[in-house]
């Protein structure tokens, strides 16, 4: 195994367990070099909405303020070659990653989430809408529409393609991802699996016309029905709805921040 080959494997377990989510998602890896050794990976994804998301790694050994810096730079870079005109990241508040992003003028902009539910409440969809489980619709051309539609405007989020449809169809069966329709029109996406021994729920998404925390706790109630414990993995959701999840019996555990920077107003 080479010395990038144990880098990369090593990661994961070591430092963040969203390197496979990123690898899954086709976002390309550069490394970097400090005196000819490897020092740190960078995973840079395609633009979605000009924000390309990345994920920076360094080796233990490297995490200094000065090769964080040299890190980000890199990434910067990649990101303009790429078109973006911004760049997004997570950080836990406090750690090494968030000061010297900030020191380097990022901003936060939203919050990865983490949230646990013993049961939700029960609450009725408005009327006009109405569920459909992708079971009786079976379009991966309409599946990735809505992808691209529901999560439009909320950070966190790459952009949706061909291998995303497959990568979700291949782990979650087609019954239990649900559509939102409004008079017959898809506006909203959402999914529950059984995962490493618990209930995983996606925090809905719902095209912004029709985006409001009361309808997404509405389409979360009616998706999970009367089953109980249930972690809730939420990119970007607005705080309001959040709040609300809250106020309904949702427990946070776990919130990283996202950090953005624009690049249109930095000199290449």
């Amino acid at each position: 195994m080479t010395h990038w080959e144990t880098l990369i494997a090593k990661a994961p377990q070591e430092d963040h367990p969203l390197l496979g989510v990123f690898r899954m998602k086709s976002s390309e890896c550069q490394f970097h070099l400090v005196q000819g050794q490897g020092a740190g990976v960078l995973w840079m994804g395609l633009p979605f909405e000009g924000v390309s998301q990345m994920l920076l790694y360094l080796t233990p050994e490297h995490r200094t303020p000065t090769d964080w810096q040299s890190l980000l730079v890199l990434a910067e870079k990649r990101a303009r070659d790429l078109q973006a005109t911004a760049v997004l990241l997570e950080a836990p508040s406090g750690s090494w990653r968030y000061e010297g992003a900030i020191q380097q003028g990022f901003e936060e902009v939203g919050a990865y989430r983490s949230l646990r539910w013993a049961e939700v409440p029960e609450h009725v969809l408005p009327e006009g809408f109405g569920l459909l489980p992708y079971s009786e619709v079976q379009d991966p051309v309409v599946l990735l529409e809505i992808l691209k539609k529901g999560y439009s405007g909320q950070v966190g989020h790459h952009e949706p393609n061909a291998r995303t449809v497959e990568d979700l169809l291949g782990m979650v069966p087609a019954e239990h991802i649900w559509f939102l329709q409004h008079q017959q029109e898809h506006v909203g996406i959402c999914r529950i699996d059984w995962w490493d021994g618990h209930w995983v729920l996606d925090a809905p998404g719902i095209v912004p016309e029709h985006r409001t925390p009361e309808l997404a706790l509405a389409f979360v109630s009616r998706v999970v029905g009367h089953v109980k414990d249930i972690q809730m993995q939420s990119w970007g959701d607005p705080l309001e709805t959040v709040l609300l999840y809250q106020q309904a019996g949702a427990v946070l555990l776990e919130q990283t921040p996202y950090l953005q920077k624009k690049l249109d107003s930095i000199d290449p």
